[in-house]
């Protein structure tokens, strides 16, 4: 009988100590100060092209179809981007990307992961959720396919929403 109540004694003991350990922890205080620049999320749609598509003539894209990017601030430091109007190939299936924060350059890297190659271009939104970031003004590097070829400046807020024309790089 003693060594069950020991046994006893000794659960309802760790039982008391691990709650009071736990009692000692920090909330989950997730900011900007001590979480990573990372990729939460991302999608893209399918070719926005309303014409037929030659497989055997190449096309390039119509005026009207110009590369913008859609912001929005969320909490906690998040930013929602939409890259409208990203130019790839017409047989592209899936879209990868890549984003990193350097300093106040937020470099956005996008690429064919899947598809077919036909002779045609065909413009697709892609959209990410990353963050943290702090309130000011970025810098948007936006690449493709592993070279970089436009830029846009970004004023970040939790409660930013905007929409600005990519430039070319010069």
């Amino acid at each position: 009988m003693r060594p069950s109540v020991f046994i006893w004694i000794m659960a309802a003991s760790l039982m008391i100590l691990g709650c009071h350990d736990n009692d000692n922890l920090e909330e989950d205080n997730s900011t900007a100060e001590n979480v990573p620049f990372t990729l939460r999320t991302h999608s893209h749609s399918g070719c926005k092209s309303n014409t037929e598509i030659s497989k055997t003539t190449a096309r390039k894209s119509a005026p009207g179809n110009e590369e913008y990017v859609e912001y929005e601030g969320r909490e906690n430091g998040y930013i929602y981007i939409c890259h409208l109007n990203s130019v790839f190939n017409c047989g592209t299936e899936k879209i990868g990307v890549d984003i990193s924060l350097s300093g106040d350059t937020i470099h956005l890297s996008e690429r064919m992961e899947e598809g077919l190659y036909w002779r045609c271009q065909c413009p697709f939104d892609v959209m990410v959720d990353a963050g943290p970031l702090h309130d000011g003004i970025y810098t948007l590097i936006v690449g493709k396919e592993g070279k970089d070829y436009a830029k846009a400046t970004i004023t970040y807020s939790a409660t930013a929403k905007e929409k600005v024309k990519l430039e070319p790089l010069e």
